[in-house]
């Protein structure tokens, strides 16, 4: 844990103001800085889930400043569907959660708040040249602590950090209607989630795995919980960089948490189409195992150094087992106390090799979005 323990020096001399909204915008005049926030909506009932991503990648040394981009991504459809607009056209104004995406009066429009999001655009070609809305009102319910802590925790208020993550609601309420190409779903108090990362630079590689809709493996029944993870080769400065892992666990009852920066044990092991934490600590250990047909991972863009392209594969049809094992004393035998399962799990998996492993699964030569657009420079 040396790396950690440099951090925590770090962290005396530049911070986060404590008590700062972390859901917020913190794009404050950096010269290079991306945000995201990320609208996860499931009902498993209709086998429909949704995720709508609305990002901003400033950068004062392009000629356009950077972009905005809107992302649907369906678990039905198997499809996603992006545009972006030039930077100039997004609001995110500093310590505030009020964020918008072109222009309410215009062709293309996404907004988010604490209250919830809307949105609407036409997807290029390559995205089945659909056309894409929502307008969604949302509840949390569930943070990842009482207090509305980050998983992060201490490493959240550090400034030298090159990428942050937080989640604003592990699990929330969601009503409204989503329309993706030519078809409407309506949702009635839907499972939500909602989480958002920023910072200066993306993970070398990475892995992600979100879900709220369980049923008990033994009867099929549904039953409450909530599970998300995060880790990967994590930037710190320059060329140095270190790996970590956070997952966060609501079994219906009690919030289990495990992070590599709590000095917590957390393994991952992570390929296109094959996922795997454990995770350690506190006389508990948490195993999450989730697969997919890498062929049904489609691409996700976001900020690279050569601007917004594809920078991840994602789906939001993968299946996830979670195990909670529980062991008396110290090298106890670990005794299994709990079993979920879910058939609409987020599983992504970011970083070129990964995108480019899925072009080449799909004949590609080159990853491509948004209608073949050319991208905007975010050297």
């Amino acid at each position: 844990m040396p790396v950690f323990a440099a951090l925590s020096a770090v962290l005396l001399l530049s911070c986060v103001p404590r008590g700062f909204d972390h859901a917020a915008s913190h794009l404050d005049g950096q010269r290079r800085f991306y945000e995201g926030w990320y609208l996860r909506l499931t009902d498993a009932d209709q086998g429909e889930s949704f995720g709508l991503i609305y990002g901003i990648a400033h950068d004062r040394g392009a000629p356009d400043g950077g972009a905005g981009y809107l992302i649907a991504l369906s678990a039905a459809d198997g499809e996603r569907a992006w545009t972006r607009v030039p930077v100039a056209r997004t609001s995110a104004p500093h310590g505030v959660y009020d964020i918008s995406i072109g222009e309410a009066d215009g062709p293309l429009y996404g907004h988010i708040d604490a209250d919830g999001g809307r949105g609407w655009f036409q997807a290029g070609p390559d995205d089945g040249d659909r056309p894409v809305a929502w307008d969604l009102a949302l509840t949390p319910t569930r943070t990842w602590t009482a207090r509305h802590d980050s998983p992060m925790g201490w490493v959240q208020r550090w400034k030298g950090f090159q990428t942050y993550w937080h989640v604003v609601a592990l699990q929330a309420r969601v009503s409204g209607t989503v329309r993706f190409g030519d078809r409407s779903v309506h949702f009635d108090d839907a499972l939500g989630y909602v989480e958002r990362n920023w910072g200066r630079v993306f993970p070398r590689d990475w892995m992600w795995l979100q879900a709220g809709s369980f049923v008990d493996p033994a009867t099929g029944a549904p039953r409450d919980g909530a599970l998300s993870a995060s880790g990967g080769h994590v930037p710190l400065a320059g060329p140095i960089g270190t790996k970590a892992g956070i997952v966060g666990y609501w079994d219906g009852d009690a919030m289990h948490h495990f992070a590599t920066h709590t000095g917590q044990k957390v393994r991952l092991r992570y390929a296109p189409g094959d996922w795997e934490v454990v995770a350690r600590g506190g006389g508990e250990k948490l195993v999450v195992r989730a697969g997919i047909d890498p062929d049904a991972l489609v691409p996700i863009a976001g900020p690279t150094r050569d601007g917004v392209q594809d920078v991840a594969i994602e789906s939001l049809d993968g299946r996830l087992v979670v195990e909670l094992f529980r062991r008396a004393r110290p090298f106890g035998r670990w005794r299994l106390q709990h079993r979920a399962e879910s058939g609409l799990a987020g599983v992504e998996v970011g970083g070129l090799a990964a995108v480019e492993a899925a072009a080449a699964r799909s004949g590609a030569t080159e990853s491509e979005g948004g209608g073949g657009a050319p991208h905007p420079v975010v050297e």
